[in-house]
């Protein structure tokens, strides 16, 4: 997958999607995400959505506004993360990624962040890490970068 550039800041304290969206982003994120992408059939929920359909989702479980699910969409949708387009006069949102592209995105991200300065220390707790594990993934690595350097020794 190409990279893009997400406008998402890392959290390292927080648990899951939190690490890069906020309380509510990540909220309305989980009910776009569980909605079908797909060709639709009258049995299906639409592939677009609005802010009332998110409201009333969110709304079922707890106390919100519908202006503050409003305004986060429109946030999530300047950071990228959702698009917006219009059916008639209703604004209509997709997801700009499937969860697994965008969980794909922030991860490049964070590390092409890290490499820039950190890179040594990064790759050592990989090591480490991969060194805890079972042989399986420590020779899954193995492979990996053994394409990686035969990949670069063929080019030159």
């Amino acid at each position: 997958m190409a990279a893009k550039n997400l406008s998402v800041r890392f959290k390292a304290g927080k648990p899951g999607l939190k690490k890069v969206l906020g309380d509510l982003e990540e909220e309305i994120m989980e009910v776009v995400w569980g909605r079908p992408t797909d060709s639709v059939t009258p049995e299906d929920k639409p592939s677009h959505f609005t802010v009332r359909d998110v409201y009333e989702t969110l709304r079922s479980k707890r106390q919100i506004a519908y202006t503050t699910v409003m305004t986060t969409m429109k946030i999530l949708t300047d950071k990228g993360i959702l698009k917006r387009g219009k059916i008639k006069r209703a604004y209509v949102y997709t997801p700009a990624f499937s969860k697994e592209e965008f969980q794909e995105i922030v991860v490049d991200q964070v590390v092409d962040g890290l490499m820039d300065g950190f890179a040594e220390p990064l790759l050592a707790h990989f090591v480490n890490i991969v060194k805890n594990e079972d042989l399986k993934v420590a020779d899954s690595v193995e492979k990996l970068l053994a394409k990686k350097i035969n990949g670069n020794n063929k080019k030159g």
